[in-house]
């Protein structure tokens, strides 16, 4: 994908993107042919059930009930499309890419506002009516409800992240980088920071951990999650005085290039071409 031309991984993007729009419409056909829905099965109730093993404090009885979330969780993501999703912005991470956007942030700072304010409501205003349907709505069987959720899920989460992403850019080229700055180690780390997220969850919401799960409101969550992510921008700058790379982005690269790649600062690239 990465080697062919923009003109056709912008068509590819659009397409899985279109394609995401309609596939509750396809899942719901598929459902009606191969599920009987009298049969009143609910796949999602065995989800529920196995994330209740996460308040216990045995570690293998939350190791065995993530192992049989994966083949649930795997499914859930093709039913509803989250899959897709993640393919259509992997597209256009790849697009974005072909098209150099991020090599002169100043130069396409027009471009930055305009995707800003496009996307921005139709995020916001997405999101907002998103919410009540989402709650209001059983996952299955999938309703003409679960449908428009889904599609609508499909336009204003992405718009929402796009509008994240260009609204940063924007304001980073409009002066504002030193004010953003300090944000850009936990970016340069994106890998780390993420599975490390994972692993504070754990140790804050898990029975092995504080125990804190359904235990803290949307207000308490929101300022622990920004403390969480300052915190992380602050280990991150620390952590890049002294390596090239996060942990999780070097072991990356070192198995995608398959050749030595300095971690260290101070180690030089020509000792790691010497000791290959």
């Amino acid at each position: 994908m990465l080697c062919c031309p923009r003109p056709n991984v912008a068509v590819v993007t659009a397409s899985v993107f279109a394609l995401r729009v309609v596939w509750p419409v396809i899942v719901a056909a598929l459902v009606r042919m191969i599920w009987p829905i009298s049969s009143g099965t609910d796949p999602g109730g065995s989800f529920t059930a196995l994330t209740r093993a996460f308040d216990s404090a045995d570690p293998s009885a939350i190791f065995s009930a993530n192992l049989a979330l994966l083949q649930l969780k795997a499914l859930q993501m093709i039913y509803d499309g989250r899959a897709v999703s993640i393919l259509a912005m992997f597209l256009l991470g790849a697009l974005i890419g072909k098209l150099g956007l991020y090599r002169d942030v100043a130069r396409h700072r027009t471009l930055f506002r305009n995707v800003f304010w496009i996307c921005l409501p139709l995020g916001v205003i997405g999101n907002a009516v998103l919410t009540p349907i989402h709650a209001a709505t059983p996952d299955f069987p999938p309703t003409g409800m679960w449908m428009l959720e889904n599609s609508l899920y499909a336009v204003a989460v992405p718009a929402m992240a796009v509008a994240y992403a260009s609204g940063f850019a924007w304001l980073w080229s409009c002066g504002w980088r030193s004010m953003l700055r300090w944000t850009a180690p936990a970016g340069r780390m994106a890998l780390t920071t993420y599975v490390s997220q994972t692993l504070i969850g754990v140790a804050l919401f898990y029975g092995v951990g504080l125990g804190l799960r359904g235990r803290i409101g949307l207000v308490e969550g929101t300022v622990l999650a920004i403390g969480i992510f300052a915190a992380q921008c602050l280990v991150a700058g620390l952590w890049l005085r002294w390596f090239r790379f996060g942990p999780i982005e070097w072991v990356w690269r070192r198995a995608t290039y398959g050749v030595p790649i300095a971690f260290l600062r101070n180690v030089s690239p020509k000792i790691l071409r010497a000791s290959a």
